[in-house]
């Protein structure tokens, strides 16, 4: 919930839009549900609303009398795939702050007394410097693969804007 009201007060892009309605029709939910709880006008989100449909990310369906909008499996990838580039910029952000404070606390360290500091402090940095290079490694697999999967999803955004125009 915390993360719906931090995507809500700063700039958001498509991709963060299209993510919080998504998250709102997890469970099925009414257009004007949709439209309070995301913060659209009702043209926005009636445009988001027919891109994800042509998308496949959800899917219309009515009950009692109501359009019901409801999350594909597809849409529930698009989620997924969202949270591990969100999850991966947080640890790369982290990663930079500790590298910054690490680099302060060396710039500030007196030079050892004893051949037996000295060791102790390179002995603790190359431990910072490898666990540093073993965390990119494992962002940079993840994140090229999570390339892969939005670069496909932005051609298919491509693709159907080309169709809404023709048509």
């Amino acid at each position: 919930m915390k993360e719906r009201t931090v995507l809500q007060r700063r700039g958001r892009d498509r991709l963060d839009i299209m993510y919080l309605i998504l998250e709102e029709v997890l469970k099925g939910a009414l257009k004007t549900h949709i439209m309070y709880r995301v913060g659209l006008t009702y043209a926005n989100l009636h445009s988001y609303l027919l891109m994800l449909k042509d998308l496949r990310l959800i899917e219309e369906t009515e009950e009692n009398g109501n359009q019901i909008f409801k999350i594909t499996e597809k849409g529930v990838q698009y989620i997924e795939s969202y949270r591990s580039i969100r999850h991966l910029l947080i640890m790369t952000k982290a990663i930079e702050d500790i590298e910054k404070k690490s680099k302060r606390v060396t710039k500030n360290r007196r030079t050892p007394s004893t051949t037996e500091k000295a060791l102790s402090t390179r002995e603790e940095l190359l431990l910072v410097v490898s666990s540093h290079e073993r965390l990119f490694k494992i962002i940079n697999s993840r994140l090229s693969s999570l390339e892969k999967k939005l670069d496909t999803i932005h051609t298919e955004l491509k693709e159907n804007k080309k169709k809404h125009k023709e048509a």
